[in-house]
């Protein structure tokens, strides 16, 4: 048997394209047939002359995109027919190897733009396959997305500054595997660049400071710029521009108010001007107000100069005396001004500071002058004057006036040439006839400011009353005739006019008639007596308590009445006997002639006041009829002669026994008895002259001494009965003139005897 070994170069298996992932491993056999085996089997790229690679199996660790080529499997062997030279066989089958990647995106570099331009951008991205989608973020807006190859933001703005990022997406097809996406990202940053941006610090517009604040700094303060360094300051608007960050104030004075404006500039430009207004706030200030002459009832009006910042909240016009009232305004105007509208005015102003950043103050100024509101005096009313007629007068005027009085002077109208300068009235121990109507003058000069001085004049007339207590005109005694009327009209002087007036009895401490006239009518004995008259008025002087005055005067009252007998009518005597007859005679004034008659027998008449019959015999028996005469005298009225009588029957009886003389010796007796009773008689008749002159006398001396009489009786209504001492009245004043003549006769005769 015969082999036959056909030779034949290598066969190599068809390889497919192959994807891959880079980074993967690619291992890829070159499956070869041939006869002889190959010698030889390598691996070639095409791209990559260089590259050569032995080995029946290609394996690529970590495959990189950059090794995606064609590849090409050689493979060789030798041949050796029979009997011929050895031929060098070459077979290759040449397949793709496409690395696929995810893109690719080439770095983007930070970007800065100024604001306002327009930003484009290419993201430039490469991958295998090409990304089916290209897009764009922004870091700090979420929302953003742009999809397309290129970004573009036109008039780019600041707030466009950020990260923004690339996003680039393809797919991937390994062999033999599902498809697979892939992302891929490039960040950068887009600075947009532009000029400063300030604001002034403190931030308050306008920027408000109060006059002498210290230390205030302006800062001129960025807000934004891009660059933020190298930035240069500049304060403008100034007297002279300065340049930094910083202004300093040290004192604030008002004439730091005003605009003040800064700005800062960098590499990009120059930051608009920022403006910041300084409003420098102060308190009032008030020009001084002049001290003000105005006459009273015309118009004041005051227009003060006041500066302030802010402008006042408050204007008020106060009195010094009268804080309380004031007058909201900004000038003070009183019409028709009145004097208490003089005195110490003050102006206040009040205004409220408001400096930035700090609680509200309240400043005040005032500023004080004086309202001299001039007028004539006033005297206040003068009251009428009570003065007790006396004293000393003075009367203290109250006087307002303004200016002071330069004079002043009292007249009286009673006395036209009455004058007094003085500011006070005085009149010592003042007397009744002073009183009268008196005028207090004032005057006083005005000087109102601007104008000339003026004389002003003001009276005041006041009534002074000189009080002097009750004067009576004296009370003559009064005779007045039993069952007449009795009147009496006292004439009483008195100032002011009595209050009260009575009548008293001197004898009787209780009676009381309270009348000025003092009548009694049918006025009966009983009413002689004293009587006082009492008149009471009350001073009131000014000034003082009222005063009780009461004057008194006293008068008689004598009731003259006709002779009153009295006593028992009968008498039984024995013959022989003596019979004396008194009768107890009453009347006022007494009697001026007491005689005796016997009834039936007009020869008989006996001048005493006792009849007296010695040895009286039985014929003297019968009617002794006594007579007793007095003479009235009533004041104002002719004298009237009264005559009482009482009749007394006398019984005498006989003797019972013998008689025991003869008649001889009788008649012897008679006549002895008759020469001793002859001389007994002028005896007594001396002795009772004697008794009668000294009796007289003392009357005259105690006229009205009544408790001197004896006491007598007489006739009342309730019967007899003794009476007061003081109504007894034997012989009274109204015989005290005849009875003084009595006296004289008397005399002589007693000298005579």
């Amino acid at each position: 048997m015969k082999s036959i070994d056909i030779l034949y170069k290598p066969l190599i298996a068809q390889i497919p394209d192959i994807n891959i992932t880079e980074g993967n491993t690619l291992a890829i056999t070159c499956n070869v047939v041939s006869n002889p085996d190959p010698t030889l089997i390598w691996w070639t790229r095409q791209n990559e002359p260089g590259f050569i690679f032995n080995n029946t199996n290609l394996t690529i660790s970590n495959i990189h995109r950059n090794v995606s080529d064609s590849y090409t499997c050689h493979a060789m062997n030798i041949l050796t027919p029979s009997g011929m030279s050895q031929q060098i066989r070459t077979s290759q089958n040449m397949f793709e190897v496409n690395v696929q990647y995810e893109p690719l995106i080439a770095p983007i570099p930070d970007y800065n733009i100024t604001e306002g331009n327009t930003l484009t951008l290419t993201c430039n991205v490469v991958g295998n396959p090409n990304p089916t989608l290209i897009w764009w973020t922004r870091q700090n807006e979420t929302g953003f997305r742009f999809n397309y190859r290129n970004l573009k933001i036109s008039n780019i703005h600041r707030n466009d500054s950020d990260t923004y990022t690339c996003h680039a997406m393809n797919i991937l097809s390994p062999s033999g595997l599902s498809s697979q996406r892939r992302t891929s990202q490039k960040m950068f940053d887009v600075n947009v660049q532009y000029r400063p941006s300030v604001h002034i610090e403190p931030s308050y517009n306008p920027y408000i400071l109060y006059e002498g604040q210290q230390n205030i700094e302006l800062s001129c303060v960025i807000d934004d710029a891009n660059p933020a360094v190298d930035i240069t300051y500049n304060w403008t608007d100034l007297s002279a521009p300065i340049s930094g960050k910083f202004l300093n104030i040290t004192t604030v004075l008002r004439s730091v108010s005003g605009q003040y404006s800064c700005s800062a500039m960098n590499l990009i430009g120059t930051s608009d001007i920022i403006r910041k207004q300084l409003d420098v706030q102060y308190q009032p200030e008030i020009s001084d107000i002049e001290d003000y002459n105005i006459t009273e009832g015309n118009k004041l009006i005051i227009f003060p100069i006041i500066d302030a910042n802010p402008q006042p909240i408050l204007f008020w016009w106060s009195r010094q005396n009268e804080p309380e009232v004031g007058y909201n305004s900004t000038y003070l105007k009183i019409s028709n001004i009145q004097r208490k509208s003089g005195g110490y005015h003050t102006f206040l102003v009040r205004n409220i500071l408001t400096p930035s950043g700090m609680p509200s103050q309240e400043r005040t100024s005032k500023k004080m002058f004086h309202v001299n509101v001039q007028y004539q005096p006033v005297i206040s009313e003068i009251q009428d004057h009570n003065v007790t007629e006396g004293n000393d007068l003075k009367i203290y005027p109250v006087i307002d006036a303004n200016p002071q009085p330069s004079l002043l002077w009292w007249t009286s109208q009673n006395e036209p040439d009455f004058i007094y300068y003085g500011s006070n009235l005085t009149i010592t121990n003042i007397q009744r006839n002073s009183s009268g109507n008196y005028t207090c003058h004032v005057m006083n000069i005005l000087t109102p400011s601007g104008m000339s001085p003026q004389n002003r004049t003001s009276k005041k007339m006041l009534y002074v009353n000189v009080q002097y207590q009750s004067i009576i005109a004296e009370i003559n005694d009064i005779d007045i005739t039993e069952g007449s009327s009795l009147a009496i009209y006292p004439v009483i002087n008195a100032n002011p006019q009595f209050t009260s007036v009575w009548w008293s009895r001197q004898s009787e401490p209780d009676f009381r008639y309270y009348n000025t006239n003092f009548t009694i009518s049918n006025i009966q004995r009983k009413s002689s007596g004293s009587y006082i008259f009492n008149a009471m008025n009350i001073l009131t002087p000014s000034g003082m308590p009222p005063q009780k005055r009461t004057s008194q005067k006293m008068c008689y009252v004598n009731v003259q009445y006709k002779p009153v007998l009295s006593g028992s009518p009968d008498y039984t005597i024995e013959e022989g006997s003596t019979l004396t007859l008194s009768p107890t005679i009453d009347a006022n004034p007494s009697p001026t002639s007491i005689w005796w008659t016997r009834e039936n027998d007009t020869s008989f008449i006996y001048n005493e006041i006792s009849l007296i019959i010695k040895n009286i015999q039985q014929i003297d028996s019968g009617s002794y009829i006594v007579h007793v005469m007095n003479t009235l005298t009533p004041s104002g009225l002719p004298e009237t002669n009264m005559t009482s009588q009482k009749v007394y029957n006398i019984n005498v009886m006989l003797l019972t026994g013998p008689i025991s003389q003869d008649t001889s010796d009788t008649s012897d007796n008679y006549v002895i008895t008759g020469a001793g009773v002859g001389a007994g008689v002028i005896f007594i008749f001396v002795v009772v002259i004697g008794v009668v002159i000294f009796i007289l006398r003392k009357r005259q001396i105690n006229r009205r001494n009544e408790n001197s009489n004896k006491s007598v009786y007489e006739s009342t209504p309730k019967g007899q009965g003794k009476l007061p001492n003081r109504e007894m009245h034997l012989y009274n004043d109204l015989g005290n003139v005849e009875a003084g003549e009595w006296s004289i006769y008397l005399e002589y005769l007693y000298i005579f005897v």
